[in-house]
């Protein structure tokens, strides 16, 4: 399992309703993610700054794979408006984990 961390970056003014169109995302994507290997994905904001947390088997596969599959391109469409479009940003994750080292989570469950 890896662990992926991505940033991306709200338009200003649209913190509530890419919020809203997150409420519940087409069937046919979490289909696709599932298909790919991705069995997570969670997502954090900090002003307009969004952090993702991405769970999955491989992410250059689930990434190349999901690219071109119609319900990612439909998403990306949608929720693509309420994105700011970094001129920098080459799509490279912030941190790519193959390995994981410590979860309290799992300490204070004992």
């Amino acid at each position: 399992m890896m662990i992926v961390a991505l940033r991306t970056r709200l338009r200003k003014g649209h913190e509530a309703e890419y919020k809203r169109d997150h409420a519940r995302i087409p069937k046919d994507l979490v289909a696709a993610f599932r298909d790919v290997g991705i069995s997570g994905w969670r997502i954090w904001r900090s002003g307009r700054d969004l952090f993702h947390v991405v769970e999955c088997k491989d992410w250059q596969s689930a990434s190349a794979t999901l690219s071109r599959m119609p319900a990612e391109h439909a998403w990306q469409t949608h929720i693509g408006k309420h994105l700011e479009q970094p001129t920098d940003d080459d799509g490279t994750p912030l941190a790519l984990v193959a390995h994981e080292v410590w979860d309290l989570s799992k300490q204070l469950e004992s």
